[in-house]
Formats: structure tokens, sequence, C-alpha cells
């Protein structure tokens, strides 16, 4: 159940994802996001992650935070993962959150990254099993009372006469997963009520989309309808629109090196360093050979192609990208954005467009 269903299916609904800040700077920028008329904040998950001076407030704290400071926005995680938290703890605290947010939590899970696994004494192995059976054993939950518990039993997750006391779920909480790999999607089709994937191309997109997680969705029932297709894209609008690409386009290129599956895809003739330069195995802390090698690798590919994953460059720059992954599938853009500046600029001289059209076909008032 996602929240399209609250929605005409052919509505756009934007959105931002905050950045990585202390809860005071979280608590402002999730009312500045409200105030500015976005439809949803989303709150990153991490233990450790770009600079020193990075700040990553623990997530659920972050999604308490961002709740009380607001009353109308989608309030989500994109995303966390069922490996540093037990899927019981996953279930009991979106839960809780969601009575705070009077029915406005969903939750954005992903497999796990090893940098926020490893170093912690986290096994990263065999990932996407995982993730299925948390996923199994969070709805469960859900769904269970003392009358009626819930019982599984998986290969690293197991439920006995199982239930939670945290009163009755009046209102469902969405599912998201953040996906790439071929099982991981068609994992995100079974199970998932959306999509929040990264560093696509409007063409990869739609080919993931119609591919890999469409046969999910049908395996289980369903159709694309049912199922909302969102995107977290790194995102820079200013008005100095070549500033702004070249501002975003070293990092669209790493992320794009870190995915390799994406990029054969991409560019089916690149030489990749290798498994460990992806997700799956980056552990973030680089001798200086292995930042030659990732600086030297993100080089190799073409300006085009990177920038072609983000929404950056002038307000007329990002309407018309927003237009190509919306073509593609996308009905969900939660904005990675990079500055405060680009949140406002979204806000009054992007957005508009959208809304005006959707008046203009009768979807909105």
């Amino acid at each position: 159940i996602s929240f399209r269903h609250r929605r005409d299916s052919d509505m756009t609904i934007f959105g931002v994802q905050l950045r990585p800040s202390s809860l005071p700077e979280i608590r402002r920028q999730s009312r500045l996001c409200e105030k500015m008329g976005f439809e949803s904040v989303w709150c990153p998950d991490r233990f450790v992650g770009g600079p020193p001076t990075t700040i990553w407030a623990e997530l659920y704290t972050a999604l308490a935070t961002t709740c009380s400071a607001t009353s109308q926005v989608i309030v989500g995680s994109a995303a966390t993962d069922c490996l540093r938290r037990h899927p019981a703890t996953v279930a009991q605290a979106f839960a809780s959150l969601n009575q705070l947010g009077c029915g406005r939590i969903a939750l954005g899970l992903g497999a796990g990254e090893a940098i926020n696994l490893e170093p912690f004494g986290i096994s990263a192995q065999d990932l996407c099993t995982r993730l299925r059976e948390a996923m199994i054993v969070i709805r469960k939950l859900w769904s269970a009372s003392d009358s009626s518990p819930a019982n599984f039993h998986g290969k690293y997750y197991a439920l006995k006469n199982a239930f939670l006391q945290t009163g009755h779920m009046t209102h469902p909480i969405p599912i998201y997963i953040a996906s790439f790999q071929p099982r991981m999607l068609a994992l995100t089709g079974e199970l998932g009520d959306g999509w929040i994937p990264f560093s696509l191309t409007p063409y990869m997109y739609q080919l993931l989309l119609n591919g890999s997680i469409k046969q999910g969705v049908e395996r289980s029932g369903r159709s694309l309808v049912n199922f909302e297709p969102a995107l977290v894209p790194i995102t820079m609008v200013s008005n100095k629109g070549e500033e702004a690409k070249r501002q975003v386009l070293e990092s669209s290129r790493r992320y794009l090196v870190l995915l390799p599956s994406v990029l054969k895809a991409l560019l089916p003739d690149f030489s990749h360093p290798g498994k460990e330069y992806s997700l799956s195995y980056w552990l973030g802390a680089l001798s200086q050979k292995q930042r030659e090698v990732l600086r030297e690798t993100a080089s190799r590919i073409p300006e085009e192609i990177a920038l072609d994953t983000t929404i950056c460059g002038t307000p007329g720059d990002c309407i018309e990208q927003i237009c190509k992954f919306a073509q593609a599938g996308c009905r969900h853009f939660i904005f990675g954005v990079r500055d405060e500046a680009s949140i406002r600029l979204l806000a009054r001289n992007v957005i508009p467009y959208f809304r005006q059209k959707e008046k203009r076909i009768g979807l909105r008032e």
C-alpha cells in the first residue's frame, strides 16, 4: 500500500532527502521543506560517510524530529537496513513513528553497505536473502497480535508466536526498496510498495523498472499501477547552470564507479577496477593508491552520462531532466540536494511548472 493510493496515480510527488546534520538542523530543514511545498522528507541512515566533520544523526531520532517538526509531509528513511537493527526493532520503531506522524511514515530499506557494516563486525554476506526475510518478518509483526501471533522460520530470522504491543496500526506503512542488482530488483517488485534507487540515467531507470521490477510485481499478482517508482538523484539547482553541473560531476562519477552493474549496462566495454570498488565491498578508508585508482576510473566516465544521473543546472535544465525521468516511469522525486539554495529554487522555479501542468489536465484543483 503506497502513498500513491492517496493521490491520483498520474500525479508526481516531490520530496527532499535531508542532508546529514545535527538534530536542530534536521528540524530546521524539515520545516523549511514543508513550508516550501514539498510533499515528502526523507532521512538517510549511516554510521559514517563523507568528510570526517559530517554529522550522521541516529535514524529513529532524526525521523521523530522530522515528524514532530512537520504536519503534512510524508516522512521516510532513505534508506536503512535490517542488519544494524533486528527486523523486530525496525517493525516496532516504524509502527511507533507512524503514530507520531499520524500515518505519514514510509520505510525505505536497502540491503546494507559494507562501509556501515564490516568495520562494526556486522556481516555483509548474503544481503538479498537477509533483506527478503527481514521484510517478511516486519510485515508479519505489523499484522500480528496476541490472539494471532506470527510464526516464521528462515535462514537468518525466526518468529515463534511473536507479536508487538505497539497498538493497532490504523495507517499501513509502505516499504520502498533501494536496489540495483537483478536479485534485489526482483525482490523489490515482489515484496516492495515502491523503489528508491539513485545514480541511474533515464534510460537505465526505464530498463530496470520495466524489466526485473515489473516482472516481480506481476509475479505478486499486481501491476505497476499499484507500485510507486521513486528516485533519489544528486541535485543542485543554480541560475549559473554550468557551475552547478561542475559541482556535482565528480560525485556523480564516483557513485557510478560504486555501482558496477549499472556502469556496465551503460558502458559495456568500460574497464572497472574490481568488486572492492562497489557498495557491497566499499569500506571508505582508502590508501593513496586506491584513491588514485578511484579518481582515474571516475575520470573515464563520460561527463554526459554522469550528469544524466543527476538533476542539476538551471531551473530550466532541471525541468527538462525531471521530464525525462517522469517519461521513464518515475512518479516520486526525492531530491538529494547539496544546498539550501537548491531547495528554494526547486520550490519556486521548478515544481510550479509541474503543478500548473497537472492543473491544466485536471489532476489538481
